[in-house]
């Protein structure tokens, strides 16, 4: 039987400053926020029901049309949500939760029926009782959804929580007298039934009227005790299954015993590394990836090469016919070539995984199979050949740093009247060479494409510029020639690298104007001539700009100092997020520091440069650049720049390397230069800067090299300092691996390591 609504019992806290004191109320819902009570039910019922719910019509909710669009947006995530959990099976879509056709005019009848909220009550009691597959599982005790919001009653801003506990607890706590008919803390609700509990917590904001709350969900699963059927209190692995993982384990090399607890009297649905359905226990996960980390020391690099799984694949992986997700990356396996039966896994398998392995040879044209998955991971392997052909629902696939050769257009365009929902393509470092296809009208859903170090030739296809939902697009390290084509549509666009190609003729202004969210701008080592366009002063969330090694000229622009995202030292977020509907990655960085090349991606919006070096840029430095106060490494080398260091380069205080070598500046290092304290990479060589260097302890420990071809004396040159030969190799830095040193010549962008985290995605 379905408890009423009536019969629930409605926890309401309200008041920050004090919040032990909570008032329990049998029948009580609130006058003004009603709404938010019933909206709390229809989420709550959602989420617990699994079941897919078309329609809900909740009419007696007093919102304005705003919340129409953000509680159907949040019901979007919440769909999701439900498919990532392992005990639902079924095809949930996201659902219309309320119908606010007609609220404005509802609101006008607010008081007629505000006299009428007990009808309402019943009315939304009846609307949620006809919604098609409402009923409890039998062994869930207490489940709870906890709303948490600012409401705004009147003037008054109030906290509150709205708890919506069964009937059977109610009654229990009043049957032993704890709560009838006066206050009571939380802790005193009964403590078997609390642990027994799922709550869902949903963080609510945003503005709509009268009423304030914010629309961001935040879903808190809780205990994963709770079982959610009336008979899988006791459901254990599948004895076939646990055969076959069994199997498995036994052509397995484990030199770190990570799979100690398989064993034959054990239930596999509580080994490491194994996800079994809650309701049927058929296993649905095999995760034996492992993770990578900073090692502090050797031996830790060590524990985690042990810790890596060899030897060969068993074919019992065929068995787990309900294998939805299969994470075998970063381990050691190095079978050739890899067997053909895996390619064959369970029809239910969408998430594949092997990356970083050391899997070699082709990879079979089974990617257009009826149910491929729908996440294919290949990357850092030794496989080889061509391209496999790609079926139209593959979501995101990773065949990088691999030995891939050939031609892409068999792999991309050969359903060309067939929209693919393709969402992440990475190609990255493979030998694939002639011209990139023109198909990509076929992939309106790209989020990120990664062609780079490759031996792509010709142009840059136009078909590109159609792709109004693209956030990535790396084409560096081939050889591309023509002139950048029109990407105006493509104004969703946080990253562009165009890096170390043969492209010529102009920057185009339109990048400025119309891809006004670019975070990371390259196009280093190619062949632009003209100017810098001013419109790139539009970009004020920029944070990477290169623009090295071509042949520009000109003025550096004045209105630099309108690229805010430099001039701001925030360092709030630490990485760039690309959202996919199947999860999100971030993104990576290669440096060039002292000689090294170090993955830098955790950490990327931390790092802010600037690097116009080798053009034929002229004037002087524009005193403008000294807003960018956020800025960690600039460099502005071999170019013919005049005039003077800015006077007031002492406030760009995050400054970590700085490089004005080889350009005609003269005059003196400005004293507020010392007030760089993070200043570890100086070079002023081969200019015509003159006079003392100022006292401060950077400067003082700086390699004399740094001021060679100068007219400057003071320590740390001696008499005869400006006559050593300037060595590229000085100051090599041979300190922690592990520390971030930005004492480099140029920043070297790279982002062809992979898509970070693209693999653990939110369905999962």
């Amino acid at each position: 039987m379905v408890p009423t609504i009536k019969e629930y019992m409605v926890l309401l806290r309200f008041g920050l400053p004090n919040p032990d004191k909570i008032y329990w109320s049998h029948k009580r819902h609130m006058d003004d926020d009603q709404g938010l009570v019933a909206m709390a039910i229809a989420l709550y019922r959602l989420v617990i029901f699994l079941k897919v719910i078309e329609y809900v019509d909740i009419t007696v909710v007093d919102f304005v049309d705003q919340l129409a669009y953000q509680v159907n947006a949040a019901s979007t995530i919440l769909a999701e949500t439900i498919r990532s959990l392992s005990f639902c099976r079924r095809n949930v879509e996201p659902i219309q939760v309320l119908n606010l056709d007609n609220m404005k005019e509802k609101e006008k009848e607010k008081p007629k029926v505000e006299a009428q909220k007990d009808s309402r009550i019943s009315m939304l009691e009846q609307r949620l009782r006809a919604v098609e597959g409402i009923g409890f599982y039998g062994s869930v005790n207490a489940v709870g959804l906890c709303l948490v919001t600012d409401v705004m009653i009147g003037n008054a801003i109030k906290n509150f929580i709205v708890m919506v506990i069964l009937r059977e607890i109610i009654e229990s706590a009043i049957k032993h007298d704890k709560l009838e008919g006066r206050e009571a803390s939380s802790k005193r609700a009964p403590k078997k039934k609390e642990t027994e509990a799922q709550t869902i917590c949903l963080e609510i904001g945003g503005v709509m009227g009268s009423v304030t709350i914010t629309l961001l969900m935040l879903l808190c699963l809780g205990t994963s005790k709770l079982r959610f059927s009336a008979t899988n209190h006791n459901i254990t692995c599948i004895q076939s299954e646990r055969q076959a993982l069994l199997r498995f384990k036994q052509d397995l090399e484990d030199p770190s015993n990570r799979l100690a607890a398989w064993t034959h009297d054990g239930d596999c649905c509580k080994w490491d590394g194994i996800v079994c359905n809650n309701e049927t226990g058929h296993v649905i996960k095999l995760q034996l990836g492992s993770s990578r980390g900073v090692f502090a020391s050797n031996a830790e690099a060590e524990a985690y090469e042990r810790s890596k799984l060899g030897g060969k694949l068993n074919p019992s992986l065929l068995d787990l016919k309900y294998l939805s997700y299969l994470d075998l990356s970063e381990n050691g396996f190095r079978e050739t070539p890899i067997p053909t039966w895996f390619w064959n896994l369970s029809s239910n398998l969408s998430y594949l995984n092997i990356s970083r392995n050391q899997f070699q040879g082709n990879i079979p044209d089974l990617l257009t199979m009826i149910h491929p998955p729908v996440v294919i991971d290949l990357s850092s392997n030794n496989f080889s050949g061509p391209l496999p052909r790609l079926s139209s629902n593959v979501t995101a696939v990773d065949l990088s740093n691999n030995s891939m050769s050939g031609s892409t257009s068999h792999f991309l365009c050969y359903k060309v009247n067939e929209p693919m929902k393709l969402e992440v393509l990475n190609l990255g470092n493979n030998l694939l060479s002639g011209e990139i296809p023109d198909c990509w009208k076929m992939f309106p859903r790209l989020v990120a494409i990664k062609l780079c170090y490759n031996n792509f030739s010709g142009k840059i296809p136009s078909s590109m510029g159609t792709l109004t939902s693209l956030q990535s697009l790396h084409i560096r390290n081939n050889s591309l020639v023509g002139e950048v084509p029109s990407l105006k549509n493509c104004g969703e666009l946080l990253t562009v690298d165009f890096g170390a190609n043969q492209l010529s003729g102009d920057i185009p202004p339109w990048m400025g104007e119309r891809l006004s969210k670019l975070i990371i701008f390259s196009l280093h080592t190619n062949k632009f001539n003209g100017t810098i366009p001013k419109q790139l002063c539009n970009l004020s969330s920029l944070q990477i700009l290169d623009l090295s090694h071509n042949k520009l000229s000109g003025d550096i622009p004045s209105c630099i100092n309108n690229l805010n995202a430099m001039a701001s030292r925030n360092k709030s977020d630490n990485k760039i997020f690309y959202k996919t509907s199947k999860g999100s990655f971030f993104e990576d960085i290669l440096l060039v520091m002292k000689g090294r090349v170090v993955a830098y991606s955790t950490t990327l919006k931390l790092v802010k440069t600037m690097d116009l070096s080798d053009n034929n840029l002229s004037g002087e430095i524009p005193e403008e650049v000294t807003s960018l106060v956020g800025l960690r490494s600039l460099n502005f080398s071999h170019n013919l720049l005049l005039g003077t260091i800015p006077a007031n380069i002492g406030a760009m205080g995050s400054l970590e390397s700085v490089d004005l070598s080889t350009n005609n500046i003269s005059g003196e290092i400005p004293p507020s230069i010392s007030y760089l304290t993070f200043l570890s990479h100086l070079n002023l060589s081969y200019n015509k800067i003159s006079g003392k260097i100022p006292t401060s302890t950077q400067l003082q420990s700086l390699s004399a090299s740094s001021f060679l071809g100068t007219e400057l004396h003071g320590p740390p040159l001696t008499d005869s300092s400006n006559a050593v030969k300037f060595s590229p190799s000085a100051g090599k830095n041979l300190d922690d691996p592990h520390e971030v040193n930005w004492s480099f010549l140029s920043v070297e962008l790279g982002f062809c390591l992979g898509f970070f985290g693209v693999l653990v995605p939110v369905l999962y």
